[in-house]
Order: structure tokens, then C-alpha cells, then sequence
């Protein structure tokens, strides 16, 4: 059998951390059809997929071409065409990339676009987990923004799944 280690999420701000419960109890509320107040900040936004697969598209491509001073990224796989190359530029201009991916699904999948991160200077790619755990995280960091949620980046988790990502801002 395999083991799904979920995202433990370590926020070292209050702030920041009572914004993400408050986002997370909001997705949660929501899926459940509740009403639910929300103490949100500017910039702060939640997606829900795949309702809106092309405003997040176009807010997370934004934000990686705005990136300034660093993108980290834990994902579990890549086969979104759009989103990878986002990240590809921003390896172009110079920022430090880094992006952490599962062992076992990158071998296995042969859309995986995880390859062409390998082989780009810019960027560096860490594989985790093996055949009995996974590396399931879903989040990137670029600059003072946080994007963290159920969605793989891949074709699936952008247009297909029932996902959430939500957009903390710094």
C-alpha cells in the first residue's frame, strides 16, 4: 500500500496563520453550502477548481512573471503546460527557482514535465519520496505570496478535479 503524507503547513506569523484557518474553514463551509464570514485580506483569493481554472491560470502566471527575489515550490507533479512555463520564465530572468517533486510519479508519468526542470539552469530540482510514501505537497512561495491547496499541477487538477487553491499575499 502506499502512504499519502499530506502538507503539514508551519506559518510562523499569527496573521498569517489566522488567515489560512480562515481561508481553509471558508473552503470547507463552502463545500458543505454553509454561510461563512471571512477576515481576508487585500490580495488574499480563493480558486475553486475547476470553476476557475483560467483566473487562476492567469493570477499565478501573473505572479510568477512578477517574481522579483525567489520561487520555492513543493508539487506533487507537472504536466500543466501553461504553469510550467511560467516557472520556466521566471528561471529565464534570473530568480532563484527550486522545486521539490515526487520521485515515483515523475519516473512513472511520462507527461511529467519535471525533465525539462532538470535540465534548465536556474532551476533546482529536488526529488522526495519513494514507492511507499509519497511527496504530495501542493504550494509554491514567490516573493511574499503563498499559493497552497488540494491542486496537482497537472492537466487533471487544473480543468477536471474538484480543487481549491487559495492565495495568501505577504
Amino acid at each position: 500500500s502506499t502512504r499519502n503524507d499530506e502538507s503539514v503547513v508551519l506559518v510562523r506569523s499569527q496573521a498569517h496563520a489566522h488567515r489560512f484557518a480562515t481561508h481553509f474553514s471558508t473552503v470547507k463551509k463552502r463545500a458543505t453550502g454553509l454561510r461563512v464570514r471571512t477576515s481576508w485580506r487585500a490580495g488574499d483569493t480563493s480558486y475553486f477548481i475547476p470553476d476557475h481554472t483560467q483566473q487562476l491560470r492567469r493570477d499565478l502566471t501573473r505572479d510568477l512573471r512578477a517574481a522579483r527575489t525567489r520561487v520555492h515550490a513543493a508539487l506533487y507533479d507537472i504536466t500543466d503546460t501553461p504553469l510550467s512555463r511560467a516557472v520556466l520564465h521566471v528561471a529565464n530572468n534570473k530568480i532563484p527557482v527550486s522545486v521539490v517533486c515526487d520521485t515515483t510519479r515523475y519516473r512513472d508519468n511520462r507527461r511529467s514535465l519535471v525533465a525539462r526542470f532538470m535540465r534548465t539552469p536556474g532551476i533546482r530540482c529536488t526529488q522526495r519520496g519513494n514507492d511507499r510514501h509519497l511527496m504530495h505537497h501542493k504550494y509554491i512561495v514567490i516573493d511574499d505570496t503563498v499559493w497552497i491547496g488540494s491542486m496537482n499541477w497537472t492537466r487533471a487538477g487544473t480543468t477536471r478535479n474538484q480543487e481549491v487553491v487559495m492565495r495568501l499575499h505577504g
